[in-house]
């Protein structure tokens, strides 16, 4: 179930780190839970049973829309959310990366290890936010020269 805030945006619950799960990758948890995320864009309801899929050999990822990396590949973001080009290829685990297809969110983390357990997004973002569509043309320039 999600959580509302005063800005509209939507919020799962997540559980907290384990202690000393970002320990062996040099790595600090995030400073808050993902369900006090301040997302930089507006977000909207998804499917709790909604996952992604990364093949074995982990090139190809495929959203729960259907869109995979190959066919319309996906967008990375920073620690916040944000849409970046600086965040394409990143390995930080409390990075995102998101569909461009239909918004869904996921945490680098969990994409790290969806070809044994299927990753669950954490946000959606709205696609027809003027904002979200600004980076996403500002991110495809600078990455693909689009």
């Amino acid at each position: 179930m999600s959580t509302v805030d005063q800005l509209g945006n939507h919020h799962r619950p997540r559980g907290g780190a384990a202690a000393g799960q970002f320990a062996a990758k040099g790595q600090t948890p995030p400073e808050t839970s993902l369900s006090e995320q301040q997302w930089p864009y507006p977000t909207t309801e998804f499917d709790d049973g909604a996952r992604a899929f990364v093949d074995e050999d982990g090139e190809n990822q495929t959203c729960a829309c259907g869109n995979d990396s190959f066919t319309n590949d996906w967008v990375a973001a920073d620690a916040s959310g944000r849409i970046s080009p600086d965040s394409q290829g990143s390995a930080d685990p409390c990075e995102h990366t998101v569909c461009p297809s239909c918004g869904l969110v996921y945490l680098n983390e969990d994409l790290f290890g969806a070809a044994e357990t299927p990753a669950r997004p954490i946000a959606r973002f709205d696609l027809s936010d003027p904002r979200f569509r600004e980076a996403l043309k500002a991110y495809e320039v600078s990455v693909y020269g689009a």
